[in-house]
Order: structure tokens, then sequence, then C-alpha cells
């Protein structure tokens, strides 16, 4: 069996080196010529690799896994109608984008001797990420507003501790407001232009606005308007042109990331060990998972007594994230030209330094 992995999945190989033959590629280098000629079974990519037809067409790939949360990059009608397993690492970097979200909160909270108890957290989708930061909004000691329609429509039993609420509402009564929502382009739950310049309108003065879903879900023009008539601080994650970022977005963003919240060392861990279950099932093989395992054994999360404590959580997510470098990364980026910021984006989640999780 020949597999082709991305450089940048990592522990990969120690899983499968005893299954396969494994080739790697470069995310922007991998072409539907090579796949052909290699006469690969299955294949591993990032959010980087678009798996369609005109990467597939004629191949021997008959099982294809992206090591991330999302999966738009994929064709699941092609791959479907062309009977090729696909699988993904829906969830695993949910705790990292959460804590992502507790860092924004505390950073604001501390910086303006904010009481987080007589404030409102509106989170707009409830999947892996929203339900983990709904737990630590909880306690922070915020006040919980969701809204997550598909959800709803569904009959889920929503649980006690929050209050569910339409859009609008959840806009115009909330402190803080976090997005988790997956990219759709249509249909009855599209969430492109989700948050956009007629709700924008409901935001309180001096609210907390975090964007660290996908970049097409928010109009950036409107939010960037509304932040400066409301005196809004804005924590951003996630570009509408990425690789290419709004820069005017940016100056007025606390905290501008390259689109990483959900990059911690833990989350690609837990991506490629999601993945490598994914094939074992498939082929209905063993894969090697113990050096995987012994990783993740290390990760203790904290205990729930910290989040007493605002000024100790931000100081310990700032250690272990880090992320006020990945700031400073993306400003001094965002002074070169179009093609220079393109390549530092994507090289930079690429090879992404080790950040720890903390929660």
């Amino acid at each position: 069996m020949l597999i082709f992995c991305d450089n940048n999945i990592p522990y990969l190989d120690d899983a499968l080196k005893q299954i396969g033959k494994i080739r790697h590629f470069n995310a922007d280098r991998l072409t539907n010529e090579e796949l052909i000629a290699s006469k690969a079974d299955a294949l591993f990519v990032r959010s980087t690799i678009k798996v369609n037809q005109d990467l597939l067409n004629n191949t021997n790939i008959r099982f294809v896994a992206t090591a991330t949360s999302g999966n738009d990059h994929f064709d699941i009608p092609y791959l479907e109608k062309s009977g090729i397993f696909y699988a993904d690492a829906l969830g695993s970097n949910a705790n990292s984008v959460a804590e992502y979200v507790v860092y924004a909160i505390s950073r604001w909270a501390v910086e303006n001797k904010i009481d987080l108890s007589t404030k409102t957290i509106g989170i707009i989708g409830y999947g892996n990420i929203g339900k983990l930061v709904a737990k630590y909004s909880q306690y922070l000691g915020l006040n919980i507003l969701v809204n997550d329609p598909p959800l709803k429509d569904y009959g889920y039993d929503f649980p006690d501790f929050f209050q569910y609420s339409e859009l609008n509402d959840l806009i115009a009564k909330s402190d803080i407001i976090t997005n988790h929502v997956p990219r759709i382009l249509d249909g009855k739950y599209k969430t492109i232009d989700l948050i956009n310049e007629q709700n924008l309108e409901l935001v309180k003065p001096n609210s907390l606005f975090i964007h660290a879903s996908r970049g097409k879900v928010v109009q950036e023009s409107a939010l960037i308007e509304i932040k400066c008539q409301k005196n809004m601080t804005l924590i951003t994650d996630v570009w509408a042109d990425e690789p290419l970022i709004n820069k005017e977005l940016m100056k007025h963003s606390l905290l501008a990331t390259p689109h990483i919240a959900g990059h911690s060392f833990e989350g690609k861990v837990r991506g490629t060990l999601m993945v490598v279950e994914a094939f074992e099932k498939f082929y209905n093989l063993k894969a090697n998972k113990s050096y995987i395992y012994r990783l993740l054994d290390n990760y203790k999360p904290v205990n729930r007594e910290i989040f007493d404590e605002k000024a100790s959580i931000l100081t310990s997510l700032k250690q272990n994230r880090q992320l006020v470098e990945d700031d400073k990364f993306l400003r001094e980026l965002s002074t070169h030209d179009d093609n220079t910021i393109k390549k530092g984006f994507i090289n930079y989640r690429q090879k992404y330094p080790v950040r720890k999780e903390t929660l």
C-alpha cells in the first residue's frame, strides 16, 4: 500500500509506517499527475489541499482524510459519487479554539477591570467548540446565551445552564460575542455574512467581539464601521480573503492572528489520532498509535478553580499559547506586499511552533 501524506501532519509516520510505504508532499505541490503515476491508495491532507475531481480523477485513491476539524476543502458530492471514503478530524482542535476565546475574555476583563459576573456572553454555534466555550464561560461566571438554529430545529435538548436566544436578540443583549459556526454557502442555514451590517447595528457599546470561526461569516467592512461607532474591542483570528488579511480590520483589532486559534500541539495530535482511527476502520487494519497516546497522556487540564482568578488564567495562557507573538508576526507581515503576505501566512500556519494547551 502506498500512502501520500502532507508534511504537516505530526506523528502520522509513526502510526502507519508498518502498514505501507509513505510518501510525503508539500501542500502546494501535489498534482493529479503525481497521484496517477504513483498509484497511491490513500491520501492524508490538511486544509490547504482542495480534494476534488481535478486532484483525484483517474487515480487509485479510495481513502482520503484531512487532519483538520473542517472539511470544506473537500468536494463531498464528487467523493461520494466516486466511491471514495473521506474522513476529517472534527472536534480535534475544539479545546484549542476555546482556549483562544478564554484568553480573549480574560485579557479584556483584566485590562479593563471588568467583573465578568455582571456580563453576558453570546455564543453563536453550539458544536464541539461552542460547547467548550459555554462550559468555560460558566466557569468564568458569565451569563450565557446560545444560538444554533440547526440544533434547535432538530429538537436538540440544550442544557439548562444557559438560555437559548435568536441571533438578533443575542447580539443586542451580549457584552461578549463569539461565533463558532462552519462555512455554509447557501440554504436555510447559510453562514456566509451571518453577522452583517444589519444585525451589527444591535451591538452594545464597549462590547467584545471574538472572530475565530471562518472569515466570511462576518462582513468585515461592517465590523470595522461598528467598532469605530461603538468602541468595540475586536479579537480577530480569521479573515475573509485568506491568506490575504484585511489590514484595516487588523489595525482595529486588539489581537490579530493568522488563523491559528486551533493550532495547539494537542489539537494537531488529536487530529492525527482521529484520521488514523478512520484509516484503521476503513481498511480493517491495526496502526501503531502507542506514541500518539503517550503524547496525549502528558496533557493534564487545569482544575476548575483557576477560573476564579482571571489574572492567573491569563498568565498561564500567555505563557503556553504565546498569542501575542502571533499578533506581532502578523502585524510585521502586513507591512509587505500581497505576495509576501500570502506566502508568509501559509508558511507560518504550516510550520507553527509547538504551543501547549492549558485548559
